[in-house]
């Protein structure tokens, strides 16, 4: 390998050496501007020292009315070498005196070169010589070497070329006023691989860019006095990326086979599926109900179900409820993987984030109610993923945005979620930096409202908001209206449902998800005055069991947006729980071993009780009636129906059409009691129109219970004859269907 000479830095402060005029400085040969300046022959009266350069003009101009006629130079440079030689012949005595005018740092350098005292490398052979450049450029591309002063003032020839040759190994790398960094090559000297130029080498700056100002207005402050205490370690088990994805993956796999498992046989269909899915068809149509739209819902949920069923078709999987029950399945996987998600950014570790997960998916309870096809499943959907993006944004706009749309989507797919706003703005402005608040919750309040606001917008533009019973001005003829439905919804009493009878439902199917669910926001509303997190999660919770307290309706699908929240509370207080315990005893790891021992312990108990309450099959029932309707019944009888039923009675394809046409006059028994148009208008308010009754255990209640308002449909069920029943058993329910033929003068039983 090559050997190259390598530069060794040399840094010294430049030090001012006292020039007198006696010295004969050594320049080139090539400098003809430089001249030695002749010791001053007589004696003087001493100068007083020139300190800028109007005293240095003002001496100059002395000199000159002393005998000396000559015209001061422009260049600085000139000023100097004129004031010595004007000093020499008129104070010769002033030998050792320095005049030392203030120049600019540049003007003094060129300087220091030509006074030998800043070593600047030679010129290269064959370099063209400059014609009428300025002396600064001359000073800047001219040799300097330094001074050897022989004792005549005078350099010998050896001295001049050593000084000539140490120019030459002599290279000034950086300058400033006060020091200069130079590099001496050294014959022999090695470089080593890595200490070869680049090539692309930069010059870095002095200072950071604004950091004087940024120091400026630093706020100094006094280090506290630490002190290094002997604590115990504990231990800890890193858990890797991928282990946890798989992990995760693994029980959201677990949790869609079980609910997929026996999906369009357990549970039976209820009208509250059929009701939202023969709402959707008719969104496909362009309506909202197949009926007058009487305010009981907002339609996003149904919206929702419609755009599924464009695109997997409404008997792709069966029975027109199956195909619903499809898109809750997956609605259920998201909402699965949300919870895990949630907890992991209100500050639960891994293990509390899987039971979480788990205490969610494999819950009875969730099992039962998630794979029906309900709008609490849709909202609760939106609801956690409103959550999930409040918790997930570290105050960043487009994540609050997308949380308030979650949250208005929420709102009109289901209108009782409305009880979570006050917790979900605690959530924002938990989440949001202080100097963002402000504008953050406003906007996030403004988007949710305004989505929210346009249910009722679209009563108002239809003139449906106020009660016809009002007789406001502009109300011409008898409507539906918002707030006459909701106001009947508040007074609803809990003979049709109470908090009671569907808490008993609730702890035969789920007992201990049902305790925990109740003691862990207690517990978290308690403990989260000193972590907010905890106090989040336990007021979503609270908000939601209040409005089951209220005391009116409740169903026991009612508890459906209220199980991931009760999740939720159960993985941050056990949590909490385990990590103290481990912090007592000095072993990090004890919360996530106590925390997978539980869950290895929940995930068979709730699995068991799931596959057995799945292994069921009340939709027989159901099915056996639509096969008999479509072998036994003429296409053009009015038959009065439950809704689960219409789909596959009114359209082409249905399972009691098969490969026959319709039943167009297949009519629910809801609108039949209640909807002047289908009551006056087809009926003619007249029992003896009605054919065939199919009746369930709800619709029975219904007529029962309510004679004024079903007295149509309870005439008929008196005047009929019952011709067939279907009857399923499963766990803790028996699916009844009931088949009737109205008894008319002169007309054949079948």
């Amino acid at each position: 390998m090559d050997q190259e000479r390598a530069p060794a830095l040399n840094i010294q402060p430049l030090r001012r050496r006292k020039f007198t005029p006696a010295e004969t400085r050594v320049v080139d040969a090539g400098d003809s501007r430089a001249a030695p300046v002749e010791p001053a022959s007589s004696e003087g009266e001493a100068q007083e020292a020139v300190s800028s350069s109007l005293h240095v003009r003002r001496r100059i101009r002395q000199l000159q009315a002393q005998g000396s006629p000559e015209t001061p130079a422009h260049s600085s440079l000139h000023v100097r070498r004129r004031i010595r030689q004007l000093q020499a012949k008129v104070a010769p005595s002033s030998a050792g005196e320095k005049i030392t005018p203030r120049l600019h740092p540049a003007l003094q350098d060129i300087e220091m070169q030509e006074t030998g005292l800043l070593i600047r490398p030679l010129e290269p052979p064959g370099r063209p010589e400059k014609d009428g450049g300025s002396a600064v450029e001359d000073a800047q591309h001219r040799p300097a070497a330094p001074l050897q002063a022989t004792g005549n003032g005078s350099k010998s020839p050896a001295a001049r070329e050593t000084s000539l040759e140490a120019a030459r190994r002599h290279v000034v790398l950086y300058r400033q006023a006060n020091f200069y960094v130079s590099a001496v090559c050294r014959a022999g000297q090695t470089v080593a691989p890595l200490r070869k130029p680049s090539g692309h080498t930069a010059r870095m700056p002095q200072v950071m860019p604004r950091q004087r100002e940024r120091v400026a207005a630093s706020e100094t402050r006094r280090m506290p006095q630490v002190e290094v205490r002997e604590t115990a370690r504990t231990l800890t088990l890193p858990v890797p990326l991928w282990l946890e994805i798989a992990v995760v993956l693994l029980l959201l796999a677990g949790s869609v086979v079980l609910h997929a498992y026996n999906l369009f046989a357990y549970p039976a269909y209820t009208a509250d599926e059929g009701t939202y899915m023969q709402n959707a068809w008719a969104v496909t149509l362009g309506r909202l109900t197949p009926y007058p739209y009487g305010y009981g819902h907002p339609p996003a949920g149904w919206m929702q179900i419609a755009l599924w069923l464009k695109l997997a078709g409404i008997f792709s999987f069966g029975e027109a409820l199956n195909g619903g029950r499809v898109l809750m399945l997956v609605y259920a996987a998201a909402s699965t993987l949300l919870v895990y998600l949630i907890v992991r950014r209100l500050g639960g570790s891994q293990s509390a984030a899987l039971v979480g997960m788990a205490v969610f998916a494999f819950s009875p309870l969730g099992v039962l109610f998630q794979r029906e096809v309900l709008l609490d499943n849709i909202a609760t959907f939106w609801l956690l993923l409103s959550l999930a993006l409040i918790v997930s944004s570290r105050s960043r706009l487009p994540y609050l945005i997308g949380a308030a749309l979650a949250l208005g989507l929420a709102v009109l797919s289901k209108e009782v979620i409305a009880v979570c706003l006050p917790a979900m703005v605690y959530a924002a402005w938990l989440h949001i930096t202080p100097f963002q608040r402000k504008f953050a919750l406003v906007a996030f309040l403004y988007i949710t409202l305004a989505l929210i606001s346009t249910f009722v917008l679209m009563a108002l533009l239809k003139g449906e908001f106020f009660p016809y019973a009002w007789h406001l001005p502009w109300d011409n003829h008898p409507h539906l209206s918002l707030l006459d439905t909701y106001i009947g919804q508040v007074q609803r009493s809990q003979s049709q449902g109470s908090l009671l009878g569907s808490w008993y439902v609730w702890f035969q199917d789920d007992a201990p998800l049902l305790i925990a669910g109740v003691a862990a926001p207690a517990f978290n509303l308690l403990y989260g005055w000193w972590r907010r997190q905890h106090l989040l999660a336990g007021l979503l919770a609270a908000s939601y069991w209040a409005l089951l307290a209220r005391g009116g309706v409740v169903y026991p699908f009612y508890l459906i947006p209220l199980l991931p929240l009760m999740a939720l509370n159960v993985a941050l207080a056990l949590h909490a729980l385990l990590g103290g315990l481990s912090w007592l005893i000095h072993l990090k790891p004890a919360r996530a071993v106590l925390l997978l021992l539980l869950l290895s312990l929940l995930l068979p108990y709730d699995a068991i009780g799931a596959a057995r309450q799945a292994s069921a099959n009340p939709v027989s029932a159901q099915q056996q009636a639509l096969s008999w309707i479509g072998s036994h019944v003429p296409r053009k009888a009015y038959i009065v129906i439950s809704p689960y039923l219409y789909l596959d009675l009114r359209l082409p394809g249905g399972e009691g059409v098969g490969s026959g046409s319709p039943f167009p006059n297949a009519e629910v028994y809801w609108e039949v009691a209640t909807d002047p148009a289908v009551r006056d208008r087809i009926l003619h308010d007249d029992w003896n129109t009605i054919d065939y009754l199919v009746v369930d255990d709800q619709m029975l209640k219904d007529i029962m219970n309510n004679a004024g308002q079903f007295g149509l449909l309870q005439q008929a069920l008196e005047h009929s004859k019952l011709l067939v029943s279907f009857r399923t058993q499963d766990r803790l329910h028996q699916t009844t269907l009931w088949i009737y033929q109205v008894q008319h003068d002169e007309t054949p039983l079948v």
